[in-house]
């Protein structure tokens, strides 16, 4: 299956300056992104804007966002559960 432009994209955005936010970023990407809604994958487009240390604190469940989806979108790919999610 041929690649397109954006998902290339997203896959070197997806690369990042540690192991750990690889895997989660990279698994995200290959399992649940194309079967995505919309919102996300605006979600999805934003967390990657963000500095490795605040992807890595929202990861971990150290820091939430003030957006609510790109929220959401953490607590699927990795578990947390948090009063911010509810």
């Amino acid at each position: 299956m041929a690649l397109s432009p954006e998902y290339k994209k997203l896959i070197w955005k997806c690369r990042r300056g540690s192991k750990e936010l690889d895997l989660v970023l990279c698994y995200y990407l290959e399992n649940n992104y194309t079967q995505s809604s919309p919102e996300q994958k605006q979600a999805f487009h934003q967390l990657l804007d963000y500095s490795d240390p605040d992807i890595q604190d929202l990861i971990n469940g150290i820091a939430v966002s003030d957006n609510k989806a790109l929220n959401h979108l953490v607590h699927q790919m990795c578990g947390h559960e948090r009063s911010a999610y509810k």
